[in-house]
């Protein structure tokens, strides 16, 4: 088992900082100096040779995952996923455990791992291993909670402390609000970006703007005077100079969306710990008003089954940079260039629910149980 070992150690395991408290920023979110993280070839290739454990077995690969976990770990997306991914038995695996909001109550921690997709034709795409569930008391599963940031998780012999994501609420000192703009969230992704979701209340949309209150873990590439591309994620911002230069989320690349990887878009990282009271409703009732009543401070659908829960995919998407010049170009043309983004260029919705998918707002399940591509 030494080059199984190794692997885990290499690709699963984290490094934890102290916890922040609940009104600052970890400390990790700055610069952490010292030598950059080495992710090693022969690790790689010592996991795919790797036989003796059974992948359709989720006791035992999420066995593997928590005993190879260090006694203390950072959560970043703002959801509440662990993001994993290991190499074993000639596959390559991606998943996730998930501390949910409505799960921690309960003691429960979900779980989701599968296979890529982009090499499988539609039969073997149907075919690909995934597998999902949720751990609970039942399976000898005990949860801690220190503080509504920390959760202690013993399971078979080994206890694993999660520090959850302490996200403080509030928009950068001087970052710039348009009339009508309302800030309802300031979230984390997966990709390692920060996010405010703002609402326009004259006209009733969701949009993005990126974060740079800290410095962001991206490098950009200029694809006109007010236009950028992060090479690492393919997102793109209109950059709204008379704002202070404040970056809205233009669009994502449509692959990232189907693959359902880590660069897909903030939609599916919402900032769930720190809901209180309506929460998102009073918004998404306006933005949806089909929704009245059918939606909880989270954004789940009550009358839906399965469950469902909004996505706010508000963004268009592109398969090449042009394209998404092209969206941005139409945009400028608009009288309300933000809220032509956030429709990802798609005419204003008609007022019911046969137009939600031209509203910019899109549905998504509500256990977010497919596993995560790096």
């Amino acid at each position: 088992m030494p080059g199984w070992a190794a692997l885990a150690a290499g690709l699963i395991a984290g490094a934890y900082v102290p916890a922040a408290t609940a009104d600052e920023d970890p400390p990790e979110r700055q610069d952490p100096g010292g030598a950059p993280a080495l992710w090693r070839h022969e690790d790689w290739i010592a996991g795919l040779r790797h036989r003796s454990l059974e992948v359709r077995n989720p006791t035992a690969v999420i066995g593997a995952v928590f005993d190879r976990l260090p006694d203390e770990v950072r959560v970043g997306p703002t959801e509440n996923y662990y993001y994993w991914q290991m190499t074993v038995g000639g596959r390559v695996l991606q998943g996730n455990l998930r501390l949910a909001v409505a799960g921690l109550p309960r003691g429960e921690v979900a779980f989701a791992y599968g296979e890529p997709t982009e090499f499988l034709d539609d039969t073997e795409r149907a075919e690909r291993l995934v597998v999902s569930g949720t751990l609970s008391a039942a399976d000898g599963l005990q949860l801690e909670r220190t503080d509504d940031f920390t959760v202690r998780v013993r399971w078979r012999e080994k206890s694993v402390v999660f520090h959850l994501n302490r996200l403080a609420q509030e928009l950068a000192p001087g970052f710039r609000m348009a009339p009508g703009d309302r800030f309802v969230q300031r979230t984390e992704d997966e990709s390692g970006l920060r996010f405010y979701l703002l609402f326009n209340a004259d006209r009733r949309y969701f949009f993005w703007v990126l974060d740079e209150a800290d410095p962001v873990p991206e490098s950009f590439r200029q694809l006109a005077p007010d236009v950028v591309m992060g090479r690492r994620t393919g997102f793109v911002f209109w950059i709204q100079e008379p704002l202070g230069g404040r970056k809205v989320l233009a669009s994502v690349r449509r692959a990232s969306l189907e693959r359902n990887d880590y660069h897909d878009g903030p939609f599916d990282q919402l900032a769930d710990m720190f809901v209180r009271g309506d929460g998102l409703r009073p918004y998404l009732e306006q933005a949806m008003p089909w929704l009245r009543g059918r939606v909880d401070p989270w954004g789940a659908i009550t009358d839906s089954a399965p469950p469902r829960r909004v996505a706010l995919t508000v963004h268009g998407t592109h398969d090449r940079p042009a394209d998404a010049l092209a969206l941005v170009a139409a945009a400028r043309l608009e009288q309300d260039p933000v809220g032509h983004l956030s429709r990802g260029g798609k005419p204003a919705a008609g007022g019911g629910p046969a137009e939600a998918e031209s509203s910019g707002v899109d549905l998504r399940p509500g256990l977010k149980d497919r596993p995560r591509r790096p």
